[in-house]
C-alpha cells in the first residue's frame, strides 16, 4: 500500500508534568494526552503517553523485547535517542496494560521506532 512520510513542523508541549515512581525511583513524566483506539483496536479503547525526564541510563539495563512502537504512533513530540516512554493501554476488559519503551535507534519497516523494555 503506498504511503507518505509524515512531517511534523512543530512539536506539542506536554499537557502536564506528573510524578511516577518506577523501581523505587521517582521521575518527572511529561504527559502528552491519549489516543482513542476504540474504532480500530480489538485490544484497547485508548492509550496514554508519557515521556520520562532525567532518567539517564537507568533503563539501559532492562531486557529489550520484540514489540516496537513507531515514532508516528506517538503524539507529535521530539523523540531523541535514549528517551524512555510510558504508554498505558486501557484494555476493553477494563484493565490497564502499562508498557515501557526506549528510543534506542530501532528501525522497523523503514520507520524509526521505540522498543519495548521489560521493567521489573
Amino acid at each position: 500500500m503506498p504511503s507518505t512520510v509524515e512531517i511534523v513542523m512543530s512539536f506539542m508541549e506536554p499537557i502536564r508534568i506528573d510524578r511516577m515512581t518506577i523501581n523505587g525511583k521517582e521521575y518527572s513524566a511529561e504527559y502528552f494526552g491519549n489516543q482513542d483506539m476504540s474504532s480500530w483496536s480489538d485490544y484497547a479503547t485508548k492509550r496514554e503517553f508519557w515521556r520520562l525526564c532525567d532518567c539517564g541510563t537507568d533503563f539501559d539495563k532492562f531486557e529489550k523485547l520484540q514489540d516496537v512502537l513507531p515514532y508516528n504512533n506517538y503524539p507529535p513530540m521530539d523523540i531523541k535517542l535514549g528517551q524512555v516512554f510510558v504508554v498505558d493501554y486501557h484494555k476493553i476488559d477494563g484493565d490497564t496494560d502499562r508498557r515501557y519503551y526506549i528510543a534506542d535507534g530501532t528501525v522497523w519497516k523503514d520507520m524509526p521506532s521505540t522498543r519495548q523494555i521489560r521493567v521489573v
